[in-house]
């Protein structure tokens, strides 16, 4: 299946990002310097820490980017495969993207690649192993919670943090989604 630029008019979330169960976890968790939002959508989470981080994204949606535009932020209409950046960025947000991605084991490799050595990224999945959760039809890769940490450990990462969000947070390998900050393994 092939990538593509897409125009959704609905928006999974619809309240402000400000009231977004993880929205604290992630605010809290950014580090100083350049933040990309991968699949920024509406810009709510950029709209949010644009006044203390210099903010960036992309979003394959031409809709999404042009509200996102109307708030001030710095967004354009792109897909991993062909954005290009000038530069390494401290944080890499992906926020309920990886399920999305067609060909996750290149596309990841190549955000990885945009991330400063002492860099972080911050991402929100799915959990297929979830009691909780159904796949949505637009899931490509709904991974359990181990296979998902296996997928980590392959692409040279660790984990910093991994909580687990909805009904059993405090469980990350049943909680409906999960919260992970990962960086480059230190060779």
């Amino acid at each position: 299946m092939a990538e593509k630029i897409i125009d959704y008019k609905k928006p999974y979330y619809k309240g402000f990002f400000g009231q977004h169960p993880t929205e604290k976890l992630i605010i809290e968790n950014v580090r100083q310097g350049p933040v990309l939002d991968v699949g920024c959508g509406l810009g709510r989470l950029l709209f949010v820490l644009k006044d203390k981080f210099e903010v960036e994204g992309f979003d394959p949606s031409k809709y999404a980017i042009r509200i996102a535009k109307k708030k001030g932020i710095n967004v354009k209409v792109s897909t991993i495969k062909t954005f290009n950046p000038r530069r390494k960025y401290k944080t890499i947000l992906m926020t309920g993207v990886i399920a999305h991605i067609y060909n996750l084991k290149k596309d990841f490799k190549k955000v990885i690649s945009w991330l400063d050595d002492d860099g972080e990224i911050i991402l929100t999945i799915p959990n297929a192993s979830s009691p909780f959760i159904k796949r949505h039809e637009t899931h490509i890769y709904f991974p359990k919670f181990f296979e998902f940490r296996k997928f980590i450990k392959e692409n040279n990462l660790k984990i910093k943090k991994c909580v687990g969000a909805g009904r059993l947070k405090y469980l990350p390998y049943l909680a409906q989604h999960t919260f992970y900050i990962l960086k480059k393994k230190k060779d």
